[in-house]
C-alpha cells in the first residue's frame, strides 16, 4: 500500500513538473507558479524521505561511514537527491528571476532523471521493466567498448 502511495506521488510530481515546463515556456506565469509550487513541495518531500531511508540505514549499521557507503552503494539513489536539488535549483532559480530563465537543457535533464527513477518504481508491477533494466546492465560494457572504439577512430 505504502509503495503505491509513493508510485502514485511520484507520479503527481512528473505530472506538476511536466506541466511547469509546458507553462513555463508558453506565458501562462501564474499557472507555471502552481505547477512549480506542487512539484517543489513533492520534490521536498521525495527528498526527505530520501533523508529518512539514509538515516535507517545508518542506524542498522550503527556506523556513519559503513550506513553511509552502503546507502550510497545502491544505484538509484545517485539518481536520487541530486535529481531532488536540480529540480528545486530550476524551479527557485525561476520564481526568483520572474520568468523561465534557467536553460531548457537543465530542465530536460531533470525530467530524464525523474523518469529514470519511475522505472525503479515500476519495477514492483511489472516485469516487463525489470527485464528492460537488466538487458541495459548487460548492454553497459558493451557500449563502453563501443564508445572506445568510436573515440580512437574518431581522433
Amino acid at each position: 500500500c505504502f509503495h503505491l502511495l509513493v508510485f502514485c506521488a511520484y507520479l503527481l510530481l512528473l505530472l506538476a513538473m511536466g506541466l511547469y515546463c509546458i507553462f513555463r515556456d508558453s506565458g501562462f506565469g501564474a499557472m507555471a507558479h502552481v505547477a512549480g509550487g506542487v512539484a517543489l513541495i513533492l520534490c521536498w518531500l521525495f527528498a526527505l524521505q530520501e533523508l529518512l531511508e539514509w538515516r535507517i540505514v545508518v542506524l542498522k549499521k550503527k556506523s556513519l561511514i559503513r550506513g553511509t557507503s552502503q546507502y550510497w552503494g545502491n544505484t538509484w539513489n545517485w539518481l536520487d537527491l541530486p535529481s531532488y536539488m536540480l529540480l528545486t535549483g530550476i524551479i527557485l532559480y525561476d520564481f526568483s528571476v520572474d520568468g523561465p530563465s534557467s536553460p531548457n537543457t537543465l530542465v530536460a535533464l531533470a525530467v530524464v532523471m525523474l523518469s529514470i527513477k519511475l522505472l525503479y518504481l515500476l519495477q514492483a508491477y511489472t516485469s516487463l521493466v525489470t527485464m528492460v533494466l537488466q538487458v541495459v546492465r548487460d548492454m553497459a560494457s558493451f557500449l563502453m567498448l563501443m564508445l572506445i572504439f568510436l573515440m580512437t577512430f574518431a581522433l
